[in-house]
């Protein structure tokens, strides 16, 4: 096994998200519920700020007959759930009815312009490969 480091743009990361070329594996992973809106939060307003936040761990599985491959989250599902809540907007639908981010970002009242902000920028995963 060796491990290929990349990276991805959040608007690609969340692509394969929707397409289920990416997923979590819910025989090992933990609800996707373990985090806080606010951990959620400081999360989102790291990468507005341009702040490095941990790479994510994903296993590649192929199949050879289909010729197809998916990648399951090893290590970021909750950091993937965060960004991917952001990125369609249902993140902060109710956090203390300010519809805001913590901090500097604090009482913004639509996170839909915040969200392009970091659609382009890049995150680190590495891919684990048989």
């Amino acid at each position: 096994m060796h491990i290929v480091p990349t990276h991805m743009t959040v608007i690609d990361y969340c692509s394969g998200l929707a397409q289920n070329q990416i997923v979590v594996n819910r025989d090992y992973q933990r609800s996707h519920e373990v985090w806080p809106v606010a951990a959620q939060s400081f999360l989102i307003e790291s990468m507005l700020l341009g702040f490095p936040i941990p790479k994510m761990a994903l296993y590649q599985i192929t199949d050879r007959d289909a010729r197809t491959s998916t990648r399951e989250i090893v290590d970021g599902q909750q950091r993937t759930e965060a960004i991917k809540q952001f990125f369609v907007g249902a993140l902060f639908d109710s956090v203390d009815g300010r519809h805001g981010l913590n901090g500097s970002y604090r009482g913004c009242k639509k996170q839909a312009g915040y969200v392009w902000r970091i659609a382009d920028r890049r995150i680190i995963v590495g891919v684990y490969l048989d």
